[in-house]
């Protein structure tokens, strides 16, 4: 062996995104299934491992109840690692939502450094919620998102232009964006506009109005924020797997048949690893199988220096 050799540490992980609806929350029982919300998770496990990291978009009221639901949650997530393996969670905070994102990671291989939690005096607006860990030798920012779609087009730019500012960075974040891009072999239904007659609120989450009504205009998806961060410096798995599969189930939002989940990487993170050729995955539930009305989405990440 030469003295001074040097050689690659590279960890392979599997991510995954899931808007889990509501996380399982039963209203009218004032409790999670959370049984349901693993249920998934565990039969994808069993496919090709349990996530790494792994992103839980909707954890609604998980922090209530002497944060009871989130333990639980985090026990049963356990039981998918090997070997006595757990989860780290860290949930985000959003003012004036009950569905904030959670962030899980497996502590073999990923590594916290620090968690950045909105309102300390010593960090931005940008930094808020977001996880430098650890990963393969190299730090790594890490989120879990959910866009409020709520406040419209306006507000998608906003939260685009704060992840966008992220780009110099080594990145990975994934959540379920409620908003698609304009790349060639996009499904973005001719008619969703029509659709949305009856629900005339929901333009205003997803698609915007480019030139007012008084002057001809109609609405169109709102593809920019989306196609904001991608110019910005953020790689798409899916896209670059060219799999397009829409990311909701049947008949959801009027037949929104769009790619809304996705899990992204920055170029400077991708300098030091790489998505793994054919494993980007959209997990298609039979009907009676359905848990939520968004669909699992995973893809294994090499990285290492």
């Amino acid at each position: 062996m030469k003295s001074g050799a040097s050689y690659a540490v590279v960890t392979d992980i599997k991510i995954t995104n899931f808007n889990v609806e509501r996380c399982g929350w039963q209203k009218s029982e004032r409790r999670h299934d959370l049984a349901k919300v693993v249920s998934q998770l565990a039969d994808s496990a069993d496919v090709d491992g349990a996530p790494d990291v792994l992103m839980l978009t909707e954890c609604t009221h998980l922090l209530r109840f002497a944060q009871a639901p989130l333990w639980e949650l985090v026990g049963r997530l356990n039981s998918l690692l090997p070997n006595n393996q757990v989860y780290y969670p860290f949930m985000s905070t959003k003012e004036g939502s009950t569905n904030p994102p959670g962030l899980f990671v497996n502590s073999a291989t990923v590594s916290p450094i620090e968690w950045y939690v909105p309102g300390d005096d010593w960090t931005s607006a940008t930094n808020d919620n977001w996880l430098l860990a650890r990963i393969g030798g190299i730090e790594v920012w890490i989120n879990s998102l959910h866009w409020d779609g709520s406040q419209g087009p306006e507000h998608f730019l906003t939260q685009s232009s704060r992840l966008a500012n992220m780009a110099g960075r080594s990145v990975l974040v994934a959540g379920d964006f409620n908003a698609t891009s304009s790349a060639p072999g996009e499904a973005i239904p001719a008619d969703w506009v029509d659709r949305n007659q009856a629900t005339p609120w929901k333009l205003t989450q997803k698609s915007h109005l480019p030139v007012p009504r008084r002057l001809g205009g109609t609405w169109e998806v709102h593809t920019e924020p989306i196609d904001r961060v991608l110019e910005a410096g953020f790689v798409d798995a899916g896209q670059q797997a060219e799999d397009f599969t829409v990311t909701v189930n049947d008949g959801i939002d009027n037949g929104l048949e769009m790619r809304i989940d996705r899990i992204l990487a920055s170029r400077r993170l991708l300098e030091r690893a790489s998505f793994v050729d054919g494993t980007y995955r959209v997990v298609i539930p039979e009907p009676d199988k359905q848990i939520s009305d968004h669909r699992e989405v995973s893809v294994r990440m090499a990285i290492g220096n």
